[in-house]
């Protein structure tokens, strides 16, 4: 069902509807007599505002869904078309490949953690720095974890889809994801999130437990 705080107009409408239904069908049995020609008014008055709050909240579901699958789609389609993020992460991917002690999907070697923990920066947005490339990789899957995990983002859709990317993403920096939550407890809270929750899982090592992870 949609999240309550951000849908919860839908919810105080169907509330408040079934708090006057109840309070309506206590005053009609009342004061209608105990039978009718052609059956009970009450009943069909009751039925009627029953179909009306189902129908209210079946559309706000249905609108929901529709938003979560449309904003997944969007999502997937950025990480595959974008030009900054195919620039970052193809610069992530061949440093990692050339680097000789490192391999893509497993913890990063000596001297990629060195570059990552250099505060070098790239000469343009077109050549960024390893650390650069990298933070605007786990940035950005961070945002999508977020929207997920918010109920902006079909979780069902992200599992089917990004499981494995985002397995091999967080295993690679693992040991750079525990070293930044030293300073920024909350850094990429969303991220192991979704990761946990995807591959159920709570390995690898991503720091202490914070509120929210």
């Amino acid at each position: 069902m949609p999240p309550l705080w951000r849908y919860y107009p839908v919810y105080l409408i169907v509330a408040g509807t079934a708090f006057g239904l109840f309070l309506l069908w206590g005053e009609i049995k009342q004061l209608e007599p105990p039978r009718q020609q052609g059956g009970p008014p009450s009943l069909v008055l009751f039925s009627g505002v029953v179909v009306a709050a189902v129908a209210i909240l079946a559309n706000a579901w249905s609108q929901w869904q529709t938003a979560r699958i449309s904003h997944a789609l969007q999502g997937l389609q950025t990480l595959r078309t974008d030009r900054e993020y195919l620039i970052n992460a193809n610069m992530v991917r061949r440093t990692i490949a050339q680097s000789g002690d490192s391999t893509w999907g497993k913890p990063l070697g000596p001297s990629m953690k060195t570059a990552f923990r250099k505060e070098k920066m790239g000469p343009d947005v077109d050549n960024p720095s390893f650390r650069e490339a990298s933070l605007f990789l786990l940035n950005q899957y961070e945002f999508l974890a977020a929207a997920t995990r918010s109920g902006g983002i079909d979780l069902v859709l992200m599992d089917k889809t990004m499981a494995g990317p985002i397995r091999i993403l967080v295993m690679t920096f693992s040991e750079e994801i525990v070293e930044l939550r030293k300073d920024a407890p909350k850094a990429f809270t969303n991220l192991i999130w979704l990761h946990r929750t995807i591959s159920g899982s709570l390995q690898p090592y991503l720091g202490p437990d914070n509120f929210g992870d």
